[in-house]
């Protein structure tokens, strides 16, 4: 299931890089799932960040693919859901938002 998440995100972004005009290869997922899924333990700085509190780059990375998409009307379905859903916990660690 969550390689099915990665691959379902993974080409949502190659969609949105094409739209743009960025060529990104198909057989580029395959060697990157690997990668992946051998990094058991590790985590980003952005992940970091949002478990601590802190402000993070979700914006950045997230963000812009989501924003991305839309100029291009580009569908970001899995990118979107998880850009909206971890941009609450953001807001709350820069004090925009409390959570109930």
């Amino acid at each position: 299931e969550l390689e099915q998440m990665w691959r379902s995100a993974m080409r949502e972004i190659m969609a949105v890089a094409r739209a743009h005009g960025v060529n990104y290869k198909e057989e580029w997922i395959d060697k990157r799932l690997p990668i992946l899924a051998e990094a058991v333990g590790a985590t980003t700085s952005c992940s970091r960040d949002l478990w601590a509190g802190r402000h993070s780059e979700l914006d950045d990375l997230l963000g812009s693919v989501h924003r991305l998409g839309e100029a291009k009307n580009v569908p970001t379905p899995v990118i979107s859901t998880c850009y909206r859903s971890l941009s609450v916990r953001d807001r709350v660690a820069r004090r925009e938002a409390t959570l109930p």
